[in-house]
């Protein structure tokens, strides 16, 4: 009886599978057109807007990747400060 039951929810998922992909694609595809066709029809000023926009993102994005890199960096200090294995200053005396 489990065998039939498997059988019959595997032919389900396999019809799913064929389905989704039959109605799938078509729509991805056209929408995918739809949006090609929207874009297509950018203007300079707003190609020119974009790219400043893209710029500020892209500079925010490296000032905030600093500061993760320095927050890690003091964290991993902080952590080497609890376990006792801190890191200490030596000095050499010159004679």
């Amino acid at each position: 009886m489990i065998i039939y039951e498997l059988a019959i929810l595997g032919g389900i998922l396999v019809f799913g599978i064929v389905a989704l992909a039959a109605c799938g694609r078509p729509l991805a595809e056209a929408y995918s057109e739809k949006v090609k066709a929207r874009y297509a029809e950018v203007s300079p000023e707003k190609f020119e807007a974009l790219s400043e926009k893209t710029a500020r993102l892209e500079a925010e994005i490296i000032d905030l990747r600093q500061t993760v890199k320095s927050l890690e960096e003091a964290l991993e200090f902080e952590r080497g400060l609890e376990s006792g294995k801190g890191q200490t200053l030596k000095f050499k005396v010159k004679e």
